[in-house]
């Protein structure tokens, strides 16, 4: 469920962003929605695809939930794409720019490509500098492992002593048939 909710997201920003620089180069909702399903189509699709071909690949899995889980979720994935190359475009085609309100098409026209944060600026500063980006992010990036190393990671989340795993035993002990039911910590 969260992959295919993700998956769509990230379709639909990819659509709507080119949509609205499309509607900010003065062009119709008609002539922005046949461009931008044209240049994003083929890059959502080949995303899509890459997924549901990495999904599918969990059937040859040994464990049974994995398994029988990729070919759901890759359907969900094939879905959801489906949806965003169609879906999306059609309310698209049917708002417009009045989807980006306040911020209608004359302020679209004037702030293609621009946003809260100057990304011009900072490609600039890493194509300048590529080795200190490099170095500066890979050090923040292993800031955590000295920490995971010295994690005690369990799959028991049985509590010890709990009441409700107490009485279980007590009550199966009549019953052996009967399943145990397990405390959660």
């Amino acid at each position: 469920m969260a992959e295919t909710a993700g998956a769509g997201t990230d379709y639909a920003l990819f659509i709507i962003s080119r949509f609205r620089e499309e509607v900010g180069k003065e062009k119709d909702r008609r002539e922005a929605t046949v461009h931008t399903v044209s240049k994003i189509g083929p890059v959502i699709t080949t995303s899509g695809s890459t997924v549901i071909i990495g999904l599918l690949g969990m059937m040859v899995a040994s464990f049974g939930i994995t398994r029988t889980d990729g070919p759901s979720l890759a359907f969900g994935i094939f879905v959801t794409l489906l949806a965003s190359l169609s879906l999306t475009p059609a309310l698209l085609m049917l708002f417009g720019e009045h989807l980006f309100w306040p911020f209608h098409r004359n302020l679209a026209k004037k702030n293609v490509g621009r946003g809260l944060i100057p990304w011009a600026r900072i490609g600039d500063f890493i194509a300048d500098h590529p080795w200190p980006v490099v170095i500066i992010v890979t050090a923040i990036l292993l800031l955590p492992y000295p920490f995971w190393l010295r994690m005690h990671s369990t799959f028991n989340v049985l509590k010890e002593g709990c009441e409700t795993k107490w009485r279980a035993r007590r009550f199966t002990s009549c019953r052996p048939a009967l399943p145990v039911v397990e405390c959660w910590a």
